[in-house]
């Protein structure tokens, strides 16, 4: 009742969706899926970006890319420089220059812990996140992505739901807020919105999360994105 105006837990960095959920909470597990391309580590980053800039310690599985290429994706969220320019600097100016080595010297000071393994199990996985709790107290761990985490399962569905039920003990045990990023099938017809059946088609995941943000970025008619971005909460 004191606190009519804050969050219960921590913030996404969208403000309609934290309105919405009231942030992730301790012992929740979420899962963001979407198809490749589709901006899935980018709302992954934003999500651990929000909370380590808050001063909440994070922890960010990255099996997909190293620390250095999710970081260079953190720039842009930080600097305001579009990504392109960060990725190839020929078109970069003075300001853009200052912009991106402010915001690198800022994500140093950061309460952020990335590892980027490659073939780590589900269980290696939850043992360092429990070590980083005890050492460093972190609140918030995320995972890119679960399709390419190893697990026990005779196929990649029995895979995925193995990793996510992990993930969600996981959550549960240690109290502390779990994203899990998910990759979805490309769809046949780019301009279908992705529903909670593409989701299952990956695994047991929707029963196992609290919250799903599934994605929705369309093309236009020329085959270029049309802007209309949605996140799906569910």
């Amino acid at each position: 009742m004191k606190h009519k105006n804050e969050l219960v837990g921590l913030r996404v960095g969208i403000g309609t969706i934290d309105y919405a959920t009231t942030g992730i909470r301790p012992g929740e597990y979420w899962v963001v899926g979407g198809a490749p391309s589709r901006g899935k580590t980018i709302l992954g980053n934003q999500i651990g970006v929000t909370s380590a800039r808050a001063g909440v310690p994070v922890l960010i599985f990255s099996c997909e890319m190293t620390k250095e290429q999710l970081v260079k994706r953190m720039v842009p969220i930080v600097s305001g420089v579009a990504a392109a320019k960060v990725r190839d600097f020929r078109n970069g100016g003075a300001a853009d220059y200052e912009a991106i080595q402010k915001a690198t010297n800022e994500i140093l000071t950061w309460p952020m812990w990335v590892c980027d393994p490659d073939g780590m199990s589900a269980e290696e996985m939850c043992a360092i996140a429990k070590l980083h709790i005890r050492r460093h107290g972190v609140r918030l761990v995320v995972v890119d992505y679960l399709q390419i985490v190893n697990a026990e399962g005779k196929d990649l569905r029995a895979k995925v739901g193995y990793s996510s039920n992990a993930l969600r003990s996981l959550a549960k045990t240690e109290r502390i807020g779990v994203v899990a990023l998910s990759q979805l099938r490309r769809p046949v017809n780019e301009a279908d919105r992705p529903t909670m059946f593409a989701l299952k088609e990956s695994g047991d995941i929707e029963a196992h999360a609290h919250t799903i943000l599934l994605l929705h970025r369309p093309k236009d008619d020329q085959g270029q994105w049309s802007g209309t971005d949605e996140v799906i909460a569910k």
